[in-house]
C-alpha cells in the first residue's frame, strides 16, 4: 500500500478512537434522576416537567435547549415569587458547575411542555432531550403521574448521551 493511503488509514483510524473515546467519557457525564410530567386535566395545553440533572465532568455543562417529539415546544423556564407575585421567566441557558446538579421543582426551574400532539395520561412516557452547548445531548424520559405519587429515585433513567 503506498505511503499516501496507509497515512490516511492510520490518521482515520486515530480519529475515530478519539471521537469513541470521548463519545464514551461524555455519555457518563450527566446524568438524570427524578424525572416526571406533572399530570394535568385533558383540556390543559402545557404540562411541566421535573427532574434532578447531574454534571459529573470536570467542566461546566451548559444547557442551551430541551425538545420533546410528543409537544410543538419546550423551553426551561425558572418560576419566582417576588413581592407576592409569581413570575415564570423562560431560560436561555443554564450552566451547571463540575460536580454539580440542577434540580428542577415545583416553584423553580422546570420544563414547560407546550401543545401536547396527543392527549397525554397518566402513566404516559414523555421522552425529553437535552442539548449542550458543546454540541452533546442527553435523552430521557419522564412518566406523567399527579403531584402526589412517590418518585421513582431512579439514576440511570437516560437512554443516550451522543454526538449531534
Amino acid at each position: 500500500m503506498p505511503r499516501n493511503n496507509t497515512q490516511r488509514i492510520l490518521s482515520a483510524t486515530i480519529g475515530l478512537c478519539a471521537l469513541a473515546a470521548f463519545s464514551a467519557i461524555a455519555g457518563e457525564v450527566q446524568r438524570v434522576s427524578d424525572s416526571w410530567v406533572r399530570s394535568a386535566p385533558p383540556n390543559v395545553k402545557m404540562h411541566a416537567a421535573y427532574l434532578t440533572l447531574y454534571n459529573h465532568a470536570a467542566t461546566d455543562v451548559e444547557i442551551v435547549g430541551v425538545e420533546s417529539p410528543q409537544y410543538e415546544r419546550a423551553e426551561i423556564h425558572h418560576s419566582n415569587v417576588v413581592d407576592g407575585v409569581a413570575t415564570m421567566m423562560k431560560q436561555d441557558q443554564i450552566a451547571i458547575a463540575p460536580g454539580g446538579m440542577l434540580k428542577m421543582v415545583p416553584g423553580g426551574f422546570h420544563v414547560m411542555l407546550i401543545k401536547p400532539k396527543q392527549p397525554v395520561r397518566d402513566g404516559d412516557k414523555i421522552d425529553l432531550k437535552f442539548h449542550f452547548s458543546d454540541g452533546t445531548a442527553l435523552t430521557f424520559d419522564a412518566e406523567v403521574r399527579s403531584a402526589s405519587k412517590p418518585m421513582n429515585h431512579d439514576h440511570g433513567n437516560h437512554k443516550q448521551h451522543k454526538m449531534n
